[in-house]
């Protein structure tokens, strides 16, 4: 992002095309149609412009509301990203739609659609590292070496959002 666009607030993404309309994302991996860890922003450019872009240090998150998804960056280095299943209830943007990607599984395509249950997802991944449960959601984790995986299940209503993303510190360029 340069000064200008900072400090005129205009949007550095507006002139990306779109060239990718439903991006894959891989949840093992922590990769976004391939690029993973430390990518640039303008390494996402294929997703078009962002409707909330990070702010001029690169740290903060590309917001995509009508994929459903939020790729979250340090220091303009990719570091993690979030899938909305469901529309995400928490935004007020009319443009919000549940994710409607693909998601993967180290390459391979993995059916975890919107409203599974606990079971169901136990029954796809094995078995969730740790668990968290409270009045409003359980959260289960996996860990895959750097890459963590958090998915959010609300009662009643299923699994609406998956949260990946990469442990670790991130550094200046």
């Amino acid at each position: 992002m340069g000064f200008f666009d900072f400090l005129f607030k205009r949007n550095p993404t507006a002139e990306w095309r779109e060239t990718i309309a439903l991006p894959n994302v891989d949840i093992f991996r922590c990769l976004v149609n391939g690029k993973g860890f430390r990518a640039s922003m303008a390494d996402f450019s294929e997703l078009g412009p962002a409707a909330r872009w990070p702010g001029k240090n690169g740290s903060g998150s590309l917001w995509y509301p009508s994929k459903g998804l939020e790729l979250d960056f340090e220091f303009d280095q990719f570091v993690g990203a979030t899938i909305f299943l469901k529309p995400p209830s928490h935004r007020e943007d009319p443009a919000a739609r549940p994710f409607q990607g693909a998601l993967l599984r180290s390459g391979a395509p993995v059916a975890l659609p919107a409203g599974v249950s606990e079971a169901e997802i136990a029954a796809v991944l094995g078995r969730a590292k740790s668990r968290d449960d409270d009045e409003e959601e359980t959260t289960l984790q996996y860990v895959f070496g750097n890459v963590v995986l958090e998915l959010e299940i609300s009662k009643p209503g299923g699994l609406e959002v998956i949260n990946v993303f990469f442990e670790g510190e991130v550094s200046p360029r």
